[in-house]
């Protein structure tokens, strides 16, 4: 359990100093959001590679309603 936390808090901050990187970069609203749906289609995949290797399936929609679950706990 402690492995999945620590990888859950990697997980985490790297999403939100992704989204932070994108948010403070000095381009137009429709190029930042675009390149947030990028980023965050390629950390959902990044997710379900890693718990893939760790034997965890996961579908899409579940992994959008966690995502859901955690951005308004963050927000």
């Amino acid at each position: 359990m402690r492995s999945f936390s620590l990888f859950a808090a990697f997980i985490g901050g790297a999403a939100l100093g992704a989204a932070a990187g994108i948010l403070f970069a000095p381009e137009s609203g429709r190029e930042t959001r675009r390149k947030l749906v990028e980023q965050s289609n390629r950390m959902a995949d990044r997710v379900k590679e890693a718990l893939a290797e760790r034997g965890i399936s996961i579908s899409k929609q579940d992994l959008e309603t966690i995502s859901e679950e955690l951005r308004e706990e963050l927000v």
